[in-house]
């Protein structure tokens, strides 16, 4: 690490210069802002989540890394950003370096730490490759200009009726649908009722009149989650999870609720949509988007390698 930077754990305080290093190289790679300072902060409060920030000589930070633990200690999923006129600085380096020995000191046996790209970021890339990490798979943006004139009408299965999420009542519920429906998902892993909640309902964007959950017959067939973008751009809906359970499948079930959430944003004032997706999804998902007229906009890189452990502290 060069003698001129620090390696150090931020704080919420830390909110706002840590959006700013975000956003510029959102606005170099792709023209436009990704997270607001309340989204950040928000994140400091949830469950095994790391942080770290590499600041230079002058105190401005280099570079920012989060580090997420799952199934219990055997995935690791690292964050990176490295401010675009900054690198210079080995900020990124020095944080994968950080990130690894801390993750080497808890992870099981056979342990796979992974690191998430945005496809045009050359640097970060080209990083990963040098610390021995393998390419694995896509992920995906998608996005829907709001127009009215082209949002159809959604077609409902017999049987379903569609409402707002009540937070009184349908907290368990909704868990239970979404862990279900998921469970066809690569390495999928059930999420504890309590970190699930702190991830959605507790999120500082979370609007239970954006949640629509599809019943039939009194039982859960299906949900759309969303809300605004984590930019805090209230012109931008984004749909955090659309899940629908096996029972209810290749009915449109999925299109439908996709579709009724689309209107609400538009009813909103929202001019776009947006989601993420694996882009090997099993269930189809990157064809239904399609078909709900939503096209590609970004894409993510995902590279990994096993980790060496260390010998745990007693």
């Amino acid at each position: 690490m060069p003698a001129d930077l620090e390696v150090v754990r931020p704080s919420p305080e830390c909110a706002e210069a840590i959006a700013e290093l975000c956003n510029a190289l959102a606005e170099e790679l792709y023209g436009e802002a990704v997270v607001g300072p309340e989204e950040v902060a928000y994140w400091f409060g949830l469950p095994d989540l790391q942080f770290w920030v590499a600041k230079g000589p002058d105190g401005a930070l280099g570079a920012y890394a989060d580090l997420q633990e799952e199934d219990k200690c055997r995935r690791y999923w690292l964050y990176l950003t490295e401010h675009p006129r900054r690198r210079g600085l080995g900020g990124a380096e020095a944080l994968l370096e950080a990130a690894e020995k801390w993750a080497r000191g808890r992870a099981a046996q056979g342990a796979l730490f992974r690191g998430v790209v945005a496809s045009p970021d050359g640097p970060l890339h080209e990083l990963y490759k040098r610390a021995d990490y393998r390419f694995i798979r896509h992920s995906l943006e998608m996005r829907l200009e709001l127009d009215a004139d082209d949002l159809p009408d959604p077609q409902w299965p017999e049987g379903i009726r569609v409402r707002a999420f009540d937070a009184a009542e349908d907290e368990q519920a909704a868990y239970e649908a979404g862990m279900e429906a998921f469970e066809d998902h690569w390495e999928f892993v059930r999420e504890p009722f309590d970190k699930w909640r702190a991830w959605m309902v507790e999120h500082p964007r979370f609007d239970p009149s954006l949640w629509f959950l599809a019943e039939d017959g009194g039982q859960i067939a299906g949900c759309c989650l969303g809300g605004v973008h984590a930019s805090g751009d209230r012109s931008f809906g984004y749909v955090f999870s659309l899940a629908v359970r096996r029972p209810w499948r290749k009915r449109g079930l999925g299109l439908a609720l996709l579709q009724h959430a689309f209107r609400e944003f538009h009813n909103r004032g929202m001019t776009r949509a947006g989601l993420d997706v694996d882009a090997e999804n099993l269930t189809g998902a990157v064809r239904l988007y399609e078909r709900a007229g939503m096209h590609i906009v970004k894409r993510q890189d995902i590279y990994e390698k096993a980790l060496r452990t260390e010998a745990r502290a007693p």
